[in-house]
């Protein structure tokens, strides 16, 4: 992992630091000295350019960090007719963005500003490796408004020169996952059951191919991506697929039992079709160096280990 040293205290703003991504990655720029605004929900009106211009202004940060979205997870149930969906995805993944880099360009043009965008912006379903080039073919809405979020940094690099990266992310895990998460969902009936000795681990398919990572390894590619000189896209992914099957196998040998023992497939808890993505971060690597340094096994186990220890 690289080190960063800097003569003058650094200052980053996160946007959705309450979510999975945000708490990791304050974590990891507090451990380097950095300066943090947090903004969430109960915290500031992303809506609100004004706000926007107001936090930006007042705080100049050297970086912000905007990993807001409003999504749904495969195996979650839809809770807005879909107009309502476009809407709220539309203003959380891109308006808000908007205001943050005009508010950049107004106040502070030499800040860097992060974007998370998504692997979901290409279409899949194959396991050929994709990167920055490969044709981006959003089939959600959720996609589609990522799409969008990307054009937007796309146009503020090329139109008024502004340090606007985005980070293609692919699934990435962590204890702080929502239980409508799959990853959570496996380790948690891991953990319960071998426990209890009870319970059950239900999935929509256990054949659908995934390109897994550990999440606090994506944060600390996206502090590197901000050190650059220039704003660009980058795919951020480990390159290795797995299936469900792999992981609950991993999980349950890891508290010394037999997954398939406690198996229930219901292929309507699927809600969408499982598409396959596996992302190629070589260009990542040949720019910053950076590479998932946690390893599929080490990325479950710690999964479990964390409801173990809730338990």
């Amino acid at each position: 992992m690289a080190k960063f040293k800097f003569l003058v205290r650094r200052k980053a703003i996160i946007v959705g630091s309450a979510g999975q991504d945000g708490r990791l990655l304050a974590a990891h720029l507090a451990a380097r000295d950095y300066a943090i605004v947090g903004v969430s929900r109960s915290s500031h009106d992303i809506s609100n350019p004004a706000q926007v211009q107001a936090l930006v202004r007042e705080f100049a940060p050297d970086e912000i960090y905007y990993l807001a979205a409003y999504h749904h997870s495969a195996e979650a149930k839809q809770e807005a007719a879909e107009g309502e969906l476009l809407g709220r995805s539309y203003a959380i993944n891109v308006v808000g963005l908007g205001y943050f880099l005009h508010a950049v360009l107004e106040n502070k043009r030499e800040c860097g500003v992060f974007y998370a965008s998504s692997s979901h912006v290409f279409a899949g379903g194959s396991l050929e490796p994709l990167d920055e080039e490969s044709s981006r073919q959003p089939v959600s809405i959720y996609a589609l408004t990522k799409q969008a979020g990307m054009q937007l940094c796309a146009f503020y690099r090329a139109q008024h020169g502004l340090r606007a990266s985005t980070g293609i992310l692919f699934n990435h895990e962590s204890p702080f996952r929502a239980s409508t998460f799959l990853s959570k969902q496996i380790a948690m009936a891991a953990a319960r059951i071998s426990c209890t000795g009870e319970g059950e681990l239900v999935v929509g398919t256990t054949e659908a191919v995934v390109d897994w990572g550990a999440a606090k390894d994506f944060v600390d590619a996206m502090h590197q991506v901000l050190q650059l000189p220039q704003g660009d896209d980058f795919v951020i992914a480990t390159g290795h697929p797995h299936t469900v099957a792999d992981f609950a196998r991993t999980a349950f040998e890891h508290v010394g039992l037999d997954y398939l023992k406690y198996l229930r497939i219901i292929p309507s808890k699927v809600t969408r079709p499982a598409a396959t993505r596996i992302g190629n971060p070589a260009k990542l690597t040949r720019v910053t160096g950076w590479r998932a340094c946690t390893d599929f096994r080490e990325m479950v186990e710690n999964l479990v280990d964390f409801e173990l220890a809730a338990l």
